[in-house]
Protein backbone atom coordinates (compact mmCIF):
# COMPACT_ATOMS: atom_id res chain seq x y z
CA UNK A 1 0.00 0.00 0.00
CA UNK A 2 1.11 3.44 -0.85
CA UNK A 3 0.87 4.50 2.79
CA UNK A 4 3.61 2.04 4.04
CA UNK A 5 6.50 4.59 1.46
CA UNK A 6 4.72 7.13 3.45
CA UNK A 7 4.78 5.79 7.13
CA UNK A 8 8.20 6.97 7.39
CA UNK A 9 8.09 10.34 6.46
CA UNK A 10 5.90 10.52 9.98
CA UNK A 11 8.57 8.54 11.33
CA UNK A 12 11.88 10.46 11.63
CA UNK A 13 11.33 12.94 14.66
CA UNK A 14 12.85 15.97 14.57
CA UNK A 15 10.53 18.20 16.42
CA UNK A 16 11.68 16.38 19.68
CA UNK A 17 15.24 18.18 19.14
CA UNK A 18 14.29 21.41 18.55
CA UNK A 19 15.20 24.60 20.37
CA UNK A 20 12.24 26.26 19.78
CA UNK A 21 10.22 23.28 22.02
CA UNK A 22 11.25 25.59 25.32
CA UNK A 23 11.18 24.39 28.48
CA UNK A 24 12.65 25.83 31.14
CA UNK A 25 16.95 26.22 31.21
CA UNK A 26 18.39 23.03 32.82
CA UNK A 27 20.21 23.93 36.50
CA UNK A 28 18.11 24.35 39.83
CA UNK A 29 20.04 27.64 40.31
CA UNK A 30 19.78 28.68 36.31
CA UNK A 31 16.49 28.75 36.16
CA UNK A 32 15.32 30.49 39.27
CA UNK A 33 17.11 33.30 37.69
CA UNK A 34 15.18 32.90 34.00
CA UNK A 35 18.11 31.61 32.18
CA UNK A 36 20.07 34.82 32.91
CA UNK A 37 22.97 33.18 34.20
CA UNK A 38 26.16 33.49 31.27
CA UNK A 39 27.33 36.94 33.26
CA UNK A 40 27.34 35.07 36.83
CA UNK A 41 27.96 31.44 36.48
CA UNK A 42 29.13 30.97 40.11
CA UNK A 43 28.26 27.66 40.99
CA UNK A 44 29.02 24.14 39.39
CA UNK A 45 26.07 23.34 37.40
CA UNK A 46 25.65 26.67 35.83
CA UNK A 47 29.67 26.40 35.14
CA UNK A 48 29.18 23.37 33.18
CA UNK A 49 26.51 24.59 31.49
CA UNK A 50 26.02 28.65 30.83
CA UNK A 51 29.74 29.33 30.63
CA UNK A 52 32.73 27.27 31.95
CA UNK A 53 34.55 30.56 32.16
CA UNK A 54 32.55 31.08 35.53
CA UNK A 55 33.97 27.69 37.17
CA UNK A 56 36.87 29.69 38.54
CA UNK A 57 35.12 31.78 41.14
CA UNK A 58 34.94 27.94 43.13
CA UNK A 59 37.98 27.13 45.25
CA UNK A 60 39.34 23.95 46.87
CA UNK A 61 37.00 20.86 46.26
CA UNK A 62 33.26 21.32 46.05
CA UNK A 63 30.99 18.64 45.28
CA UNK A 64 27.61 19.40 44.27
CA UNK A 65 24.17 17.19 43.39
CA UNK A 66 20.57 17.87 42.73
CA UNK A 67 17.37 16.84 41.20
CA UNK A 68 14.73 18.75 39.65
CA UNK A 69 11.07 17.95 38.46
CA UNK A 70 9.58 18.75 34.98
CA UNK A 71 5.91 18.44 34.37
CA UNK A 72 4.27 20.08 31.15
CA UNK A 73 0.83 20.61 30.39
CA UNK A 74 0.31 20.83 26.44
CA UNK A 75 -2.96 20.87 24.78
CA UNK A 76 -4.28 20.96 20.97
CA UNK A 77 -7.81 21.53 19.82
CA UNK A 78 -7.93 20.33 16.27
CA UNK A 79 -10.32 22.07 13.75
CA UNK A 80 -12.81 19.04 13.02
CA UNK A 81 -16.56 19.69 11.48
CA UNK A 82 -15.54 18.71 8.02
CA UNK A 83 -16.08 15.60 7.29
CA UNK A 84 -14.31 13.39 10.26
CA UNK A 85 -15.38 11.44 12.97
CA UNK A 86 -14.67 11.69 16.42
CA UNK A 87 -13.47 8.96 18.04
CA UNK A 88 -14.63 7.32 21.90
CA UNK A 89 -11.39 6.50 24.03
CA UNK A 90 -12.28 2.88 22.79
CA UNK A 91 -11.23 3.80 19.03
CA UNK A 92 -15.19 3.65 17.73
CA UNK A 93 -15.93 6.27 15.60
CA UNK A 94 -19.24 8.31 17.12
CA UNK A 95 -22.31 7.96 15.08
CA UNK A 96 -23.52 11.54 13.88
CA UNK A 97 -20.02 12.96 15.15
CA UNK A 98 -18.61 13.48 11.20
CA UNK A 99 -19.59 17.42 11.16
CA UNK A 100 -18.61 18.15 15.00
CA UNK A 101 -15.55 19.84 16.44
CA UNK A 102 -12.92 17.93 17.99
CA UNK A 103 -12.81 17.69 21.71
CA UNK A 104 -9.64 20.04 22.97
CA UNK A 105 -6.86 16.51 23.59
CA UNK A 106 -4.41 17.07 26.56
CA UNK A 107 -0.96 15.61 27.15
CA UNK A 108 -1.07 12.72 29.43
CA UNK A 109 0.28 13.92 33.27
CA UNK A 110 3.81 12.68 33.29
CA UNK A 111 6.67 14.42 36.11
CA UNK A 112 10.44 13.78 34.60
CA UNK A 113 13.07 13.58 37.43
CA UNK A 114 16.77 15.30 35.68
CA UNK A 115 19.56 15.32 37.58
CA UNK A 116 22.66 17.45 37.83
CA UNK A 117 26.21 17.37 39.47
CA UNK A 118 29.24 17.17 39.58
CA UNK A 119 33.01 17.80 41.47
CA UNK A 120 35.51 20.33 40.93
CA UNK A 121 38.40 21.63 42.08
CA UNK A 122 40.32 25.03 42.60
CA UNK A 123 44.04 25.92 42.45
CA UNK A 124 45.15 28.64 44.22
CA UNK A 125 47.79 29.43 42.02
CA UNK A 126 47.16 29.44 38.77
CA UNK A 127 43.39 30.38 39.69
CA UNK A 128 42.21 27.47 37.62
CA UNK A 129 39.10 25.20 38.57
CA UNK A 130 38.99 21.43 37.34
CA UNK A 131 34.99 20.39 37.16
CA UNK A 132 33.27 17.17 35.82
CA UNK A 133 29.91 16.88 35.94
CA UNK A 134 26.80 15.80 34.41
CA UNK A 135 23.57 17.45 33.35
CA UNK A 136 20.44 16.70 31.14
CA UNK A 137 18.17 19.40 29.19
CA UNK A 138 14.90 19.05 29.88
CA UNK A 139 13.08 17.22 27.46
CA UNK A 140 9.52 16.21 28.62
CA UNK A 141 7.91 12.98 28.36
CA UNK A 142 4.87 13.38 25.91
CA UNK A 143 1.98 10.92 25.87
CA UNK A 144 -1.53 11.59 24.02
CA UNK A 145 -4.54 9.83 24.09
CA UNK A 146 -3.89 6.69 21.64
CA UNK A 147 -7.04 7.45 19.83
CA UNK A 148 -7.12 11.34 20.16
CA UNK A 149 -7.39 13.78 17.28
CA UNK A 150 -3.88 14.15 17.37
CA UNK A 151 -2.70 10.54 16.76
CA UNK A 152 -1.69 11.00 13.25
CA UNK A 153 1.24 12.97 14.47
CA UNK A 154 1.65 11.43 17.92
CA UNK A 155 1.08 8.98 20.68
CA UNK A 156 4.11 8.94 22.74
CA UNK A 157 7.60 10.31 22.54
CA UNK A 158 10.19 10.47 25.08
CA UNK A 159 14.15 11.44 24.83
CA UNK A 160 16.75 10.92 26.92
CA UNK A 161 19.55 12.90 27.19
CA UNK A 162 22.90 13.26 29.45
CA UNK A 163 25.51 15.46 28.75
CA UNK A 164 29.29 14.30 30.27
CA UNK A 165 31.09 17.28 31.24
CA UNK A 166 34.86 18.05 31.52
CA UNK A 167 35.30 21.83 32.12
CA UNK A 168 38.31 24.37 33.08
CA UNK A 169 37.69 27.93 33.96
CA UNK A 170 40.79 29.74 34.50
CA UNK A 171 40.90 33.38 35.31
CA UNK A 172 44.16 34.90 33.69
CA UNK A 173 44.72 38.20 35.39
CA UNK A 174 42.13 40.09 37.77
CA UNK A 175 39.79 41.16 34.88
CA UNK A 176 39.81 38.25 32.56
CA UNK A 177 38.49 34.80 33.11
CA UNK A 178 38.38 31.88 29.85
CA UNK A 179 36.88 28.37 30.00
CA UNK A 180 35.93 25.43 28.06
CA UNK A 181 34.04 22.53 28.30
CA UNK A 182 34.59 18.74 26.75
CA UNK A 183 30.98 16.87 26.63
CA UNK A 184 30.47 13.24 25.76
CA UNK A 185 26.33 13.26 24.40
CA UNK A 186 24.25 10.31 25.51
CA UNK A 187 20.72 10.25 23.05
CA UNK A 188 17.83 8.07 23.06
CA UNK A 189 14.67 8.45 21.35
CA UNK A 190 11.40 6.65 21.21
CA UNK A 191 8.54 7.41 19.47
CA UNK A 192 5.29 6.24 18.45
CA UNK A 193 2.12 7.83 15.92
CA UNK A 194 -0.51 6.41 13.50
CA UNK A 195 -0.61 6.53 9.95
CA UNK A 196 -4.21 5.66 7.51
CA UNK A 197 -4.16 3.21 4.96
CA UNK A 198 -8.07 3.81 4.39
CA UNK A 199 -7.82 2.52 0.88
CA UNK A 200 -11.50 3.18 0.90
CA UNK A 201 -11.65 6.50 1.56
CA UNK A 202 -11.63 7.78 -2.00
CA UNK A 203 -13.89 11.19 -1.86
CA UNK A 204 -12.98 12.40 1.72
CA UNK A 205 -11.14 10.29 4.66
CA UNK A 206 -13.29 10.02 7.82
CA UNK A 207 -9.86 8.90 9.77
CA UNK A 208 -11.90 5.61 11.12
CA UNK A 209 -9.07 4.06 13.61
CA UNK A 210 -10.03 0.68 12.23
CA UNK A 211 -7.66 1.39 9.26
CA UNK A 212 -5.13 2.87 11.69
CA UNK A 213 -1.44 1.40 11.28
CA UNK A 214 0.94 2.28 13.87
CA UNK A 215 4.54 3.26 13.90
CA UNK A 216 7.30 2.44 16.95
CA UNK A 217 10.83 4.27 16.11
CA UNK A 218 13.85 4.29 18.42
CA UNK A 219 17.42 5.25 18.13
CA UNK A 220 20.21 6.44 20.57
CA UNK A 221 23.45 7.78 19.94
CA UNK A 222 26.72 9.01 21.46
CA UNK A 223 28.41 12.22 20.58
CA UNK A 224 30.84 14.65 21.58
CA UNK A 225 30.51 18.06 21.93
CA UNK A 226 31.78 21.25 23.22
CA UNK A 227 31.23 24.95 25.13
CA UNK A 228 33.72 27.34 25.57
CA UNK A 229 33.05 31.06 27.43
CA UNK A 230 34.32 34.15 28.45
CA UNK A 231 34.05 36.79 30.95
CA UNK A 232 35.04 40.02 31.27
CA UNK A 233 35.28 41.96 34.55
CA UNK A 234 36.90 45.33 34.61
CA UNK A 235 35.23 46.78 37.45
CA UNK A 236 34.22 45.10 40.27
CA UNK A 237 30.90 45.77 39.68
CA UNK A 238 30.24 45.20 35.91
CA UNK A 239 30.85 42.02 34.73
CA UNK A 240 30.01 41.71 30.50
CA UNK A 241 30.25 37.52 29.23
CA UNK A 242 29.66 34.97 26.37
CA UNK A 243 29.87 31.58 26.00
CA UNK A 244 29.62 29.54 22.34
CA UNK A 245 28.51 25.73 21.47
CA UNK A 246 27.97 24.75 17.76
CA UNK A 247 25.38 22.93 16.16
CA UNK A 248 25.70 19.04 16.05
CA UNK A 249 24.77 16.34 14.39
CA UNK A 250 22.48 13.68 15.70
CA UNK A 251 23.35 10.45 14.10
CA UNK A 252 21.49 7.48 15.91
CA UNK A 253 20.73 3.49 14.71
CA UNK A 254 17.72 2.00 16.10
CA UNK A 255 14.72 0.23 14.87
CA UNK A 256 11.30 1.02 13.43
CA UNK A 257 8.34 -1.31 13.59
CA UNK A 258 4.68 -1.13 11.44
CA UNK A 259 1.66 -2.95 12.59
CA UNK A 260 -1.84 -2.93 12.22
CA UNK A 261 -5.12 -4.58 12.20
CA UNK A 262 -6.95 -3.68 9.44
CA UNK A 263 -10.20 -3.83 8.08
CA UNK A 264 -12.05 -5.75 11.14
CA UNK A 265 -15.03 -4.42 11.05
CA UNK A 266 -15.50 -3.51 6.98
CA UNK A 267 -14.62 -6.71 6.28
CA UNK A 268 -16.86 -8.41 8.95
CA UNK A 269 -19.51 -6.43 7.03
CA UNK A 270 -19.48 -7.41 3.58
CA UNK A 271 -22.19 -8.44 1.73
CA UNK A 272 -22.20 -12.14 1.43
CA UNK A 273 -21.38 -12.76 -2.20
CA UNK A 274 -18.75 -10.24 -1.90
CA UNK A 275 -17.77 -11.50 1.39
CA UNK A 276 -16.81 -15.26 -0.33
CA UNK A 277 -14.86 -13.68 -3.47
CA UNK A 278 -12.22 -11.69 -1.13
CA UNK A 279 -12.76 -13.09 2.49
CA UNK A 280 -13.59 -11.51 5.98
CA UNK A 281 -10.61 -11.72 7.69
CA UNK A 282 -8.87 -8.37 8.62
CA UNK A 283 -5.53 -7.69 7.19
CA UNK A 284 -3.08 -7.65 10.02
CA UNK A 285 0.00 -5.99 8.83
CA UNK A 286 3.37 -6.21 10.39
CA UNK A 287 6.76 -5.06 9.66
CA UNK A 288 10.47 -4.56 11.01
CA UNK A 289 13.39 -3.12 10.47
CA UNK A 290 16.43 -3.51 13.44
CA UNK A 291 19.12 -1.20 11.63
CA UNK A 292 17.13 2.26 10.58
CA UNK A 293 19.93 5.17 10.46
CA UNK A 294 18.80 8.08 11.73
CA UNK A 295 20.58 11.71 11.68
CA UNK A 296 18.87 15.37 12.37
CA UNK A 297 20.40 18.38 14.10
CA UNK A 298 20.85 20.77 16.93
CA UNK A 299 21.15 24.27 16.90
CA UNK A 300 24.10 25.97 18.19
CA UNK A 301 24.42 28.83 20.54
CA UNK A 302 25.13 32.27 21.08
CA UNK A 303 25.06 33.70 24.84
CA UNK A 304 25.39 37.65 25.97
CA UNK A 305 25.00 38.43 29.24
CA UNK A 306 26.05 41.89 31.13
CA UNK A 307 25.84 41.48 34.40
CA UNK A 308 25.81 44.58 37.09
CA UNK A 309 26.17 44.38 40.78
CA UNK A 310 24.81 47.59 42.52
CA UNK A 311 25.47 47.16 46.08
CA UNK A 312 28.33 44.79 46.82
CA UNK A 313 28.04 41.52 48.28
CA UNK A 314 23.85 41.99 48.61
CA UNK A 315 22.13 42.77 44.92
CA UNK A 316 22.95 41.57 41.26
CA UNK A 317 21.37 41.71 38.27
CA UNK A 318 21.85 40.61 34.68
CA UNK A 319 21.04 40.81 31.57
CA UNK A 320 21.18 37.85 28.85
CA UNK A 321 20.43 37.55 24.76
CA UNK A 322 20.46 34.35 23.48
CA UNK A 323 20.51 33.17 19.69
CA UNK A 324 19.81 29.65 18.35
CA UNK A 325 21.59 29.01 15.34
CA UNK A 326 19.42 26.40 12.96
CA UNK A 327 20.60 27.38 9.39
CA UNK A 328 18.39 24.26 8.24
CA UNK A 329 20.09 22.01 11.18
CA UNK A 330 16.86 20.42 12.26
CA UNK A 331 16.59 18.65 9.21
CA UNK A 332 15.88 14.68 9.29
CA UNK A 333 17.10 12.32 7.34
CA UNK A 334 16.51 8.31 7.60
CA UNK A 335 18.58 5.93 5.84
CA UNK A 336 19.22 2.47 5.60
CA UNK A 337 15.54 1.73 5.49
CA UNK A 338 14.05 -1.68 4.14
CA UNK A 339 11.33 -3.24 5.78
CA UNK A 340 9.95 -6.33 4.82
CA UNK A 341 6.17 -5.96 5.38
CA UNK A 342 3.82 -9.01 6.58
CA UNK A 343 0.33 -10.44 6.89
CA UNK A 344 0.41 -12.70 10.77
CA UNK A 345 -3.64 -13.06 10.85
CA UNK A 346 -5.27 -16.11 11.87
CA UNK A 347 -6.20 -17.14 8.34
CA UNK A 348 -2.22 -18.16 7.59
CA UNK A 349 -0.18 -21.08 9.59
CA UNK A 350 3.09 -18.54 9.31
CA UNK A 351 3.78 -15.05 8.10
CA UNK A 352 3.07 -14.16 4.51
CA UNK A 353 4.66 -11.68 3.04
CA UNK A 354 1.85 -8.52 2.06
CA UNK A 355 2.28 -8.61 -1.36
CA UNK A 356 1.72 -12.11 -2.03
CA UNK A 357 -1.52 -12.07 0.64
CA UNK A 358 -3.20 -9.29 -0.78
CA UNK A 359 -3.24 -10.87 -4.35
CA UNK A 360 -4.51 -14.03 -3.14
CA UNK A 361 -7.51 -12.13 -1.79
CA UNK A 362 -7.94 -10.44 -5.31
CA UNK A 363 -6.93 -7.01 -3.67
CA UNK A 364 -4.48 -5.95 -5.78
CA UNK A 365 -4.41 -3.96 -9.07
CA UNK A 366 -8.05 -1.78 -8.51
CA UNK A 367 -7.98 -1.56 -4.87
CA UNK A 368 -4.37 -1.51 -3.78
CA UNK A 369 -1.14 -1.17 -5.66
CA UNK A 370 1.03 -4.11 -4.93
CA UNK A 371 3.90 -3.85 -6.06
CA UNK A 372 4.92 -1.89 -3.06
CA UNK A 373 4.15 -4.10 -0.73
CA UNK A 374 6.64 -6.42 -0.59
CA UNK A 375 9.28 -3.85 0.89
CA UNK A 376 9.32 -0.35 2.15
CA UNK A 377 12.21 1.44 0.74
CA UNK A 378 11.12 4.72 1.12
CA UNK A 379 11.36 7.58 -1.06
CA UNK A 380 11.62 6.00 -4.55
CA UNK A 381 12.76 3.18 -3.36
CA UNK A 382 15.87 4.59 -2.55
CA UNK A 383 16.57 3.76 1.23
CA UNK A 384 15.95 7.03 2.25
CA UNK A 385 13.88 9.00 3.62
CA UNK A 386 14.10 13.16 4.35
CA UNK A 387 12.18 14.98 6.22
CA UNK A 388 12.53 18.98 5.77
CA UNK A 389 11.63 21.22 8.81
CA UNK A 390 12.47 24.64 8.04
CA UNK A 391 13.33 25.94 11.72
CA UNK A 392 14.56 29.12 11.82
CA UNK A 393 17.28 30.82 13.93
CA UNK A 394 15.21 32.20 16.86
CA UNK A 395 16.35 34.38 20.26
CA UNK A 396 15.34 34.88 23.95
CA UNK A 397 15.79 38.29 26.21
CA UNK A 398 16.44 37.08 30.10
CA UNK A 399 16.53 39.05 33.17
CA UNK A 400 17.60 37.29 36.46
CA UNK A 401 19.07 38.51 39.77
CA UNK A 402 19.67 37.95 43.54
CA UNK A 403 19.35 39.67 46.65
CA UNK A 404 21.43 38.57 49.91
CA UNK A 405 19.66 40.65 52.66
CA UNK A 406 21.72 38.26 55.30
CA UNK A 407 24.83 35.90 54.76
CA UNK A 408 22.39 33.11 55.08
CA UNK A 409 20.03 33.60 53.04
CA UNK A 410 19.99 34.64 48.87
CA UNK A 411 16.90 35.46 46.93
CA UNK A 412 16.96 35.04 43.20
CA UNK A 413 14.08 35.66 40.23
CA UNK A 414 13.95 36.02 36.89
CA UNK A 415 12.26 35.68 34.10
CA UNK A 416 12.31 35.72 30.24
CA UNK A 417 10.71 35.77 26.63
CA UNK A 418 11.59 33.40 23.82
CA UNK A 419 10.54 33.94 19.97
CA UNK A 420 8.68 30.65 18.34
CA UNK A 421 11.56 28.89 16.48
CA UNK A 422 9.20 26.93 14.67
CA UNK A 423 7.04 28.26 11.75
CA UNK A 424 3.08 28.03 11.55
CA UNK A 425 3.21 25.87 8.13
CA UNK A 426 5.12 22.89 10.62
CA UNK A 427 3.68 23.43 14.08
CA UNK A 428 1.98 20.62 15.13
CA UNK A 429 1.70 18.96 18.60
CA UNK A 430 5.12 16.99 18.63
CA UNK A 431 6.90 20.67 18.09
CA UNK A 432 4.43 22.95 20.35
CA UNK A 433 5.97 26.40 19.97
CA UNK A 434 4.86 30.03 19.92
CA UNK A 435 5.76 32.83 21.98
CA UNK A 436 6.60 32.05 25.48
CA UNK A 437 7.05 33.36 28.74
CA UNK A 438 8.86 32.31 31.80
CA UNK A 439 9.22 33.51 35.68
CA UNK A 440 10.97 31.93 38.43
CA UNK A 441 12.30 32.29 41.65
CA UNK A 442 14.24 30.26 44.35
CA UNK A 443 16.30 30.81 47.67
CA UNK A 444 19.83 29.17 48.63
CA UNK A 445 20.11 28.80 52.53
CA UNK A 446 23.74 29.04 54.00
CA UNK A 447 22.99 27.92 57.79
CA UNK A 448 27.07 28.31 58.22
CA UNK A 449 28.08 30.92 55.98
CA UNK A 450 30.82 33.00 57.28
CA UNK A 451 33.41 35.75 56.30
CA UNK A 452 36.53 33.49 56.90
CA UNK A 453 35.32 30.32 54.87
CA UNK A 454 32.26 31.37 52.73
CA UNK A 455 29.55 28.67 52.71
CA UNK A 456 30.43 25.01 53.27
CA UNK A 457 27.34 24.12 52.70
CA UNK A 458 24.47 25.94 50.51
CA UNK A 459 20.88 24.05 49.69
CA UNK A 460 19.69 25.57 46.29
CA UNK A 461 15.86 25.75 45.66
CA UNK A 462 14.23 26.90 42.55
CA UNK A 463 10.93 26.94 40.84
CA UNK A 464 9.86 28.37 37.58
CA UNK A 465 6.50 28.35 35.44
CA UNK A 466 6.79 28.99 31.31
CA UNK A 467 3.66 30.13 29.79
CA UNK A 468 3.10 29.42 25.70
CA UNK A 469 1.23 31.91 24.38
CA UNK A 470 -2.03 30.33 22.19
CA UNK A 471 -1.42 29.81 18.35
CA UNK A 472 -3.76 29.41 15.98
CA UNK A 473 -3.08 27.74 12.89
CA UNK A 474 -5.31 26.95 9.42
CA UNK A 475 -5.64 25.00 7.23
CA UNK A 476 -4.45 27.07 5.02
CA UNK A 477 -1.13 27.75 6.99
CA UNK A 478 -0.45 24.41 8.03
CA UNK A 479 1.89 21.82 5.79
CA UNK A 480 0.72 18.63 7.68
CA UNK A 481 -1.65 16.56 5.94
CA UNK A 482 -2.62 12.60 6.80
CA UNK A 483 -0.48 10.26 5.33
CA UNK A 484 -2.58 8.07 3.45
CA UNK A 485 -3.36 5.77 0.51
CA UNK A 486 -2.09 7.13 -3.23
CA UNK A 487 -5.90 8.14 -4.23
CA UNK A 488 -7.60 8.45 -1.04
CA UNK A 489 -8.67 12.25 -0.07
CA UNK A 490 -5.97 13.56 2.53
CA UNK A 491 -6.71 15.76 5.74
CA UNK A 492 -5.06 18.45 7.48
CA UNK A 493 -4.09 17.18 10.78
CA UNK A 494 -2.15 19.95 12.17
CA UNK A 495 -4.41 22.91 11.72
CA UNK A 496 -6.32 24.02 15.05
CA UNK A 497 -5.59 25.98 18.38
CA UNK A 498 -2.22 25.15 20.59
CA UNK A 499 -1.10 26.15 23.95
CA UNK A 500 0.26 24.68 27.18
CA UNK A 501 2.81 25.30 30.36
CA UNK A 502 5.37 23.94 32.20
CA UNK A 503 6.73 24.31 35.59
CA UNK A 504 9.70 22.95 37.06
CA UNK A 505 11.05 22.41 40.88
CA UNK A 506 14.12 21.58 41.91
CA UNK A 507 16.58 21.06 45.13
CA UNK A 508 20.72 21.42 44.81
CA UNK A 509 23.00 20.90 47.30
CA UNK A 510 26.83 21.88 47.32
CA UNK A 511 29.27 20.99 49.79
CA UNK A 512 32.68 23.36 49.59
CA UNK A 513 35.79 21.59 51.31
CA UNK A 514 37.73 25.42 50.46
CA UNK A 515 37.48 28.91 51.14
CA UNK A 516 34.53 29.31 48.77
CA UNK A 517 34.22 32.41 46.66
CA UNK A 518 37.53 33.53 47.70
CA UNK A 519 38.34 34.79 44.17
CA UNK A 520 34.99 36.43 43.71
CA UNK A 521 36.08 38.90 46.56
CA UNK A 522 39.14 39.23 45.89
CA UNK A 523 38.74 40.49 42.27
CA UNK A 524 36.29 42.83 43.69
CA UNK A 525 38.58 44.33 46.12
CA UNK A 526 41.93 44.37 43.58
CA UNK A 527 45.00 42.39 43.47
CA UNK A 528 46.20 39.91 45.17
CA UNK A 529 48.80 42.06 47.38
CA UNK A 530 50.73 38.13 47.90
Amino acid sequence: MRVLALVLTLLMPAPAFAGGLFTPDTGVVGFGRGGANVARADDLVSGLYYNPAGLWQIDGLSVQGGLHLLRTDVWFERAGGDGIYNVDEDGLPIEGSLEEPFPRTRKIPHVRPIPEGGIAFGFERPDLTIALGIYAPTAPIQSFPRYGPGRYRMISQELIQGNISLSAGWRICDWLAVGASFQVLLMQLNQEFASSSDFLATESNPEDPQWDVVTSFSADAIRPHFNIGVMVMPTPWLRIAASFEPAYRFEGTGAAHLRGTLGEQYFAELPSFLGDVVGRDPIVLRGTDDEIDVATGLPGRIRVGVGIEPVPEVFEFEVDFNLELWRGSGDVVGSNIAIPLEHTGDDVDEPTPLDEYLDSRLLCDDIVDCSVTDVYRGEANGGTVAVPTDYRSTWSLRLGGSVTPIPALLLRFGGLYEAPATTEANQGITMIDGHKFLAGGGVTFRPWAGDEFGAPIEIHFSYAHVFYRPRTISGEVSDGTLKALEGVAVNSIDNGEYGGSADMVGLNVAAHFGRMAKRARASKAGPDPS
